[in-house]
């Protein structure tokens, strides 16, 4: 299974080398160029991934990453794991999630999945994400699940913490994705 996975931080690039250990091909989007380049040369920028992990994924063929969503147009699951920071009003500032949601709906074809997993409060999903992904006028199926990483957790990690997952429609919320 093709899927892409945008924002490539402490979320997104764990569920990505998971994605990819497990036989699929993964694209890590991050519009970061210096994160982009240093995970391209197999160095981790995350204090539990090592080198190590990044580089044998990157070397294996199954996993690349750039700063660029045309691999959303050949995805059949895109995952979102944009950072949505606290603002000075203490809100979500949601600008990343947008230009996110607009990059990929540029891209999306009919009938891929698009997950959120960047923290937002509800109806976000169903209102704000939805609206903008609405422009490409395909049909295509949106589910929301909060990550759920405990950064340098030794026991629970991205395939083995329980996820709750929760679709707009039936396909959306009867999807599988095994990551191991």
């Amino acid at each position: 299974m093709k899927v892409s996975v945008v924002g490539q931080g402490y979320v997104g690039l764990p569920l990505a080398l998971a994605l990819a250990n497990s036989g699929h091909n993964v694209d890590g989007i991050d519009m970061d160029q210096k994160l982009v380049d240093k995970i391209s040369s197999g160095l981790s920028p995350i204090v539990d991934i090592t080198d190590v992990e990044v580089s044998s994924v990157v070397r294996s063929g199954k996993y690349s990453i750039s700063t660029n969503f045309e691999s959303v147009s050949t995805s059949e699951i895109v995952v979102i794991c944009v950072p949505t920071p606290l603002n000075d009003a203490h809100q979500p500032n949601l600008s990343f999630l947008v230009s996110a949601a607009n990059s990929i709906s540029k891209s999306l074809q009919k009938g891929t999945l698009v997950i959120n997993e960047s923290t937002v409060s509800p109806g976000t999903t169903r209102g704000l994400i939805k609206e903008i992904l609405d422009k490409a006028d395909v049909d295509y199926d949106l589910a929301y699940s909060p990550e759920r990483i405990d950064p340098a957790n030794k026991k629970w990690n991205v395939t083995n913490t329980p996820k709750l997952v929760s679709g707009l429609n039936t396909v959306s919320r009867n999807f599988r994705l095994k990551a191991n």
